[in-house]
Parts: C-alpha cells; structure tokens; sequence
C-alpha cells in the first residue's frame, strides 16, 4: 500500500483555513473602512469622535496582530502536525520491526523446515542408493556368472576348432607336399623342354642379328654418304645465302648511310635557317627595345624637367639620389627580369649561348 505523504490533509486543511481567515480579513477591513468613510461624511455630533488617520493606524495595528496570532496558530499546528508525523512514523517504525521479527521467524521456520525435508530425501535418497546398489551388484554377480560360462563354452568351441583346424592342416599339408613333388617334377620336365627351346631360338637370334647387323651397317652407309651428300649441298646453299644476305645488308647500310647523310644535311640546313631567323628576330627586338628605352628615357627626363619647373621650393626639389632610385626603378620596370643590363632578351641570349 503506498505510504501517506507527509501533511497533505494537513496542509489542504490549513490552506483553506488561511484562504476564509483572509476573506474574512479582507472583507472586515473593508467594512471598517467603509464606516470610516461614512462616519468622516456625517456630521460630527460630539467633538471625541476619532480621525480617519487614527481609524486607519488602530485598523493596521489590529490586523497585524491578527496577523501574528494566525502566524503563532499556524506554527503551533506545524508542529502539532510534525509531532504527529513523527509517533505515526514511530508507531510504523515498530509495526515494521514487528512484522520483520515475524517473517524472520517464519523464515527460519521454513528453513528447519526446508533442512528437516532435505535431510529425510537425503536419508531415503541414500537407502535407494544402497538398494539399486545390492540389485546392481546382484545384477553384476549373475551377469559375471554368465559370462564365465559362456567362456567356458567358448573355450570348448575353440579347443575343438583347433583341433580340427589342425587336422584339416595336415591333411593340406600332406596333399601340399604331394602336389609340390608333382609340379616339381612337371618343372623340371618344362624347363629341361624349354632350355632347348631357347637355345633354338637363341641360335635363330643369332643368324637373324647377324643378317640385320649387316643390313643396318649397309643401310648406315648409304645413310652416311646421302648425308654427307646433303650437307655438302647445304653448305653451298648456305653460302649462296649468306653472300647473298651480305650484299643485302652492304645495300642496305648504304641506303641508310645515304638516308643519314641526307636527313643530317636537312637537319643542320633547318638549324641555320632557324638560327638565322633567331639572329634576326633578336637584333629587331634588341633593336625595337633600344628605340623604346631611350623613348622612354626621353619621356623620363621630360617629365623630370617639368616636375623641377613645378616646384618652388628648394627642399622639395629632386636630388641626384632620388633621381638615381627613380631611374632604378624605371630600368626594372622597363626589363622586368626578363632582359640583362644591357637590355638584350636572356631568352634570345641563352639560344644564341647554344648555338655557339
């Protein structure tokens, strides 16, 4: 169940108090006012009555004490409210205790309980243990009885297999021997047959080697002598072929001798007509770059002549550093980097360089 909040019946209580105190203040205020302001308009009959600044003071002195007793109320009842929280927390505080007390009791209830069943499954687990151990065991014995028989058994069947295993041995083995004489004897009757096959044979071999050596030693002979004909041939081609491949490839470095002499002549007349046109494009510009500077330079000094011819004064004038600095300036300008001192073109320079 969920726990009562702290002072909320209390608090609601308290508040609805303090909202009717406060209509009620506020409504006896303003009827005390309203008799104020009605008494001030009425004619005065007895010289005691009291001034609306004393009504108003007495009225404010009234309400804060009113005001203080409320405050006093409501802190006596905050604590009346604290003092009850506090035994209701006591009074759940020991029921708590108490309910703990008794589930710890059933608790421990339930474990000697819990322990009292173990112990009697234990104990009757072990007495089926000790059961299914004396049938396994009985079981084991019986099985261990069998099997012992059925060795036994089996040992007879085997004994008796042996033995007649063993007489089936010997009679193969009496047999194996009598067909071992019998193809021994059949062998050597072969063999006595076929060592006279082959020494036939061994002698046809012979004079037929012999007649095939001779015929192979014919035939390599001829075989020698056509190859030796047919190299010989093959030489002379060889040679036809090769003089001819020599005069192909004299012809052929002599047109290409020819071809390089040629394309070397074209190369170096392109050169000279491009050099020539190099030499001169460079003298027009050198010379275009000359006409230009000493305009320039003309213009320069025209207009340095003006600018002195302007000026009065004698601390304003131009001086010979200035003019200096200017005509740096003006000569960087003119070049820009890309021409020496001299005003030649470095580009034009560098090829003229190479072609030297």
């Amino acid at each position: 169940m969920r726990a009562k909040r702290y002072g909320d019946d209390d608090n609601k209580q308290s508040l609805a108090e303090y909202i009717r105190s406060k209509r009620g203040n506020q409504s006896t205020t303003t009827n005390n006012t309203n008799t104020s302001t009605t008494s001030s308009q009425k004619p005065s009959t007895t010289t005691t009555a009291p001034t609306p600044a004393k009504t108003e003071s007495r009225s404010q002195g009234d309400e804060e004490a009113r005001r203080r007793k409320e405050r006093e109320e409501e802190e006596r009842r905050r604590k009346e409210r604290e003092e009850e929280e506090r035994r209701r927390k006591e009074r759940e505080e020991q029921e708590r205790k108490r309910k703990e007390r008794e589930e710890e009791e059933r608790r421990r209830k339930e474990r000697e309980e819990q322990e009292r069943s173990r112990k009697e499954r234990e104990e009757e687990e072990r007495r089926r243990k000790e059961r299914e151990e004396q049938e396994r065991s009985r079981k084991e014995r019986e099985e261990e009885e069998r099997r012992r028989k059925e060795r036994e058994e089996q040992e007879r069947k085997r004994r008796d297999e042996e033995e007649e295993k063993r007489r089936r041995r010997d009679e193969e083995e009496r047999r194996r021997k009598e067909e071992e004489e019998r193809k021994r004897k059949e062998e050597e009757e072969r063999r006595r047959r076929e060592d006279e096959e082959r020494r036939k044979r061994e002698e046809e071999e012979r004079r037929k080697r012999e007649e095939e050596e001779k015929r192979i030693e014919d035939q390599r002979k001829k075989r020698d002598e056509e190859r030796r004909r047919r190299d010989a041939e093959k030489r002379r081609r060889d040679e036809e072929d090769r003089q001819a491949r020599e005069r192909e490839t004299e012809e052929k470095r002599k047109r290409e001798e020819e071809e390089k002499r040629r394309k070397e002549e074209e190369d170096r007349r392109k050169r000279e007509e491009h050099r020539k046109r190099e030499k001169e494009e460079w003298e027009r510009q050198k010379q275009e770059e000359k006409e230009k500077q000493k305009r320039e330079w003309e213009d320069y000094q025209s207009r340095i002549k003006n600018t002195n011819k302007q000026q009065t004064k004698t601390k304003d004038r131009l001086t010979d550093v200035d003019l200096n600095e200017s005509f740096q300036d003006f000569w960087g300008w003119i070049h820009n980097g890309k021409k020496d001192d001299f005003g030649v073109s470095k580009k034009l320079l560098h090829l003229d360089l190479e072609e030297k």
